[in-house]
Parts: structure tokens; C-alpha cells; sequence
């Protein structure tokens, strides 16, 4: 498959599932991002750093704070968050391709299609996930304290630092193809290629959205609030912008996979009908 043939379906995915999906499964995305600010919390008052006035306990998902330090626990934010993520997407994939048009999601029914295994294997991604950010953390450390030749420790930074954001986002979708399909083989070096391009445009995208609804709406609504109270009305009223992120990491890591999976447009186009296709 070309990249431009990927792109164009990836995009057209992107529309589609919002278009198709987003009011069915709100409700489900809303608890599911409730519970994920749980676990980030529960992190954060383990021993996350401090984080400015305003900043919410979002904030973790879309920022680091293990440079040249200790390791930060708070750091697992985002690998946790795709964990329930990727169990969402299976659910749905599954879901979809049983019910099609007639898709009911009600919370109480929406993981029966799962099966032990998935949970057994994103459990191990979640576990890979973590101890990759330790050690890329431990390079860092490494890199700031010992290297001589400063020029260079910035771009080691830099390639690390990327390695802890795609890095999980390319385990997940693996495991997600290998649930949904019968093709248990990894991604070559070129599905690689397309694949993370699929997560920058998604993973952009929702770190420039939510930081344009903080910045000019959020700030607004807080104003008369004390600073002390800003940081969980905040990481509540971003409920909403975490729910939305559901169906786009949906389609970046798991329908994107699937579309290398289809060779031929017709294919492609019941992909579209259905919201998956079967290997």
C-alpha cells in the first residue's frame, strides 16, 4: 500500500468514526475517563510533582516530568490511559462487527465481547509500556550526568523523549491487530512508518485541541475560583476532553493497523461500512 492510499484512508477513518460513533459511545467514555483520572490521581498523590495553578491532573498525560531525575510514578499517566483505551477499542471493534447498525453500547454490556487473553496481553503491554519509560528515563539521566559532550545530550533527549510517547502507542496497536485479526506477525519497518505518522497527526491534534480549550475557555470559567481549588475543577470540567480522545486513538491505533491489513478497495470500503475488517 502507498502512503498517500494510507493517508487518504486514515483521515477518511478519522472522520468516519467520530461521525458514526461518537454520541453511541459517550456514555461509555465518560466512565472510562473518570476511572482513568482515578488511577492518575492516585498516582499523583503517591509522589507526583507539583504542578502550576490551573494545570489539571491531565497535564500528565501530555507531559514528563522524569528528565534527569528520579524517576516520576505520574509518568505511567499516558500508558495507562492507552491501556483502557486499546480495551475500549477492542470492545468496540468486536461490538461493531456483531451488531453493525443496530450498535447498542450500553456500559453494563459493552466489554462481553472480551476475552481473557486480550486483557492478558494488554497487560503485558501496559508492563512493557512502563519499564520502556523507566529505562529511556534512566538514558536521559545518563545522558545529562555523564556524557561530556554536552551539544549531543540534546538530541539524545530528544530522540528518547519521543521514544517514550510513540513507543507505547506502536506496542498497543500491535496488540490490538493481534486480538482482531488472525495476522500475529509485527509491523514491518514501512507499517511502522505509516503507522506513526497515523499517531502524530491524532496525538498532535488532541494536545493542540485541549490546550486551545484550556487556554481560552477553561481559563475563563476558573477565573473566580481561588488557585487552590483550580487544579481539580480543572482535571474535572476535562472529562469531556478525555472522552473525546476514545474513538481518535481508536482509529490511530487500531483501525489504522487494520487498514494495512486491507489490500483491495472493496476492502476498504466495508471497513468503512463496518468500522473494522477481518484478516
Amino acid at each position: 500500500m502507498s502512503f498517500d492510499l494510507f493517508l487518504e484512508k486514515q483521515l477518511r477513518d478519522f472522520v468516519t468514526v467520530y461521525k458514526t460513533l461518537f454520541k453511541k459511545t459517550f456514555g461509555v467514555t465518560i466512565i472510562l475517563s473518570f476511572l482513568c483520572l482515578l488511577f492518575i490521581l492516585a498516582l499523583h498523590l503517591y509522589g507526583g510533582p507539583e504542578v502550576a495553578p490551573g494545570k489539571s491532573l491531565s497535564s500528565y498525560i501530555w507531559y514528563r516530568f522524569s528528565l534527569s531525575g528520579g524517576y516520576q510514578f505520574v509518568d505511567m499517566s499516558k500508558s495507562i490511559l492507552l491501556f483502557v483505551i486499546s480495551f475500549f477499542s477492542i470492545a468496540l471493534s468486536r461490538k461493531v462487527i456483531r451488531d453493525g447498525e443496530n450498535l447498542n453500547v450500553q456500559f453494563g454490556s459493552f466489554f462481553d465481547e472480551m476475552k481473557p487473553g486480550d486483557f492478558g496481553f494488554l497487560f503485558l503491554a501496559l508492563v512493557g509500556c512502563l519499564v520502556i519509560d523507566y529505562l529511556l528515563c534512566q538514558v536521559n539521566a545518563y545522558v545529562y550526568t555523564s556524557m561530556s559532550n554536552k551539544a549531543f545530550s540534546p538530541w539524545i533527549f530528544s530522540q528518547t523523549h519521543f521514544l517514550r510517547i510513540y513507543l507505547p502507542l506502536l506496542l498497543f496497536s500491535y496488540i490490538n491487530k493481534r486480538a482482531l485479526t488472525k495476522n500475529k506477525s509485527f509491523f514491518t519497518l514501512k507499517e511502522c512508518l505509516f503507522l506513526l505518522t497515523a499517531f502524530w497527526l491524532f496525538n498532535e491534534m488532541a494536545y493542540e485541541f485541549a490546550l486551545f480549550v484550556r487556554e481560552h475557555i477553561f481559563s475563563l470559567v476558573m477565573a473566580p475560583f481561588p488557585n487552590g481549588t483550580l487544579f481539580f475543577i480543572e482535571s474535572m470540567l476535562e472529562l469531556p476532553l478525555i472522552a473525546v480522545l476514545f474513538l481518535g486513538y481508536h482509529s490511530a491505533i487500531t483501525n489504522a493497523s487494520l487498514i494495512l491489513q486491507s489490500t483491495t478497495t472493496t476492502e476498504f470500503d466495508e471497513f468503512l461500512a463496518t468500522g473494522q475488517t477481518q484478516a
